[in-house]
């Protein structure tokens, strides 16, 4: 079957009503973009396929999401890299909800979530930061900051470790380019007010340790 029926047969199956359905459409999408060589415009397609995934209720098509995004992060365009390392930042401090009735149940669902994606965004700027423009590193450096530190001064403490996990990796990954930039990537003084904040006045000794 040509490439462009196959994607768009998994690209229909990751709206299916079926969360098993969608999985598996996820996971082919991500093996076409793995094996074979996708223009752009389709695999903006799919990895938008991933995003409307880390919205879903079903924590399964969240996880499996963030797998297929892991799987392809170092195949796709800087620009669709972008995209998808801005999407999982802001599911980092505002993770969907699974629908459940319990609400213990849902604030685990939260914390489990946001270390998730916090992971995720962690691999990607590990094993894909090397090979992004300069101009590229610059972007992801503007949008990971601003929602990590929306993160750490504004939400629950799960969360604001989170955001303390990720800027650890942003830093050391981009910390010369952050440095040398002429153009301010971050406001490295409230950055710097907020993770002293969380050393001095964090609610646990998790947090205050994540921060130092």
């Amino acid at each position: 079957m040509p490439q462009a029926q196959r994607v768009a047969k998994s690209l229909a199956d990751t709206t299916n009503y079926d969360p098993d359905i969608k999985e598996t459409g996820a996971l082919d999408l991500a093996k076409i973009i793995v094996d074979e060589k996708v223009e752009e415009a389709t695999e903006k397609r799919i990895c938008t396929a991933f995003i409307e995934h880390l919205r879903n209720e079903n924590t399964q098509v969240r996880a499996t999401a963030v797998r297929c995004i892991n799987n392809v992060a170092s195949r796709i365009s800087d620009s669709n890299l972008t995209m998808i390392l801005t999407k999982l930042s802001e599911e980092t401090i505002n993770p969907t909800k699974e629908a459940n009735k319990d609400s213990n149940a849902i604030h685990a669902t939260d914390k489990e979530m946001s270390e998730m994606y916090a992971l995720a965004i962690e691999n990607i700027l590990e094993t894909t930061h090397e090979s992004a423009k300069e101009e590229v590193q610059e972007n992801i450096i503007k949008s990971l900051g601003a929602n990590m530190l929306k993160g750490i001064e504004t939400k629950p403490e799960h969360v604001k470790i989170a955001c303390l996990s990720i800027c650890t990796r942003l830093f050391k990954v981009f910390g010369q380019l952050i440095l040398r930039s002429a153009t301010a990537l971050i406001n490295k003084d409230q950055f710097m007010k907020a993770i002293i904040e969380q050393m001095t006045k964090g609610t646990s000794m998790n947090l205050k340790k994540k921060a130092s």
